[in-house]
């Protein structure tokens, strides 16, 4: 079979190593993302803050209640992300 039909062959093998590539990639790509840990100095330290509307739903914070959080000495850093943003913007306190 492999002698008379060689272009099945080279296919199958081609198929076989882009599934197999494709799969590798997914899957290391979603351990790194989901299940290591993220490393960061002092990560028990970590918060992530967010309001509550009335009907129970949380959202994000707003810009002059995240500015009143971080000059009130709560925080010694804060960082936030907008929709859209390709990296959060940090700012911090002046304690």
């Amino acid at each position: 079979m492999r002698r008379r039909s060689p272009i099945f062959l080279f296919t199958s093998v081609v198929s076989l190593a882009l599934g197999i590539g494709a799969a590798v990639a997914f899957l290391t790509a979603a351990h790194q993302l989901l299940f290591k840990p993220l490393h960061f100095l002092g990560e028990d330290r970590l918060a992530f803050v967010s309001e509550v509307e009335p009907s129970g739903a949380a959202t994000g914070v707003a810009l002059q209640n995240m500015l009143d959080l971080r000059d009130g000495a709560s925080f010694d850093a804060m960082a936030a992300s907008a929709p859209g943003a390709s990296a959060p913007s940090s700012s911090r306190s002046a304690s």
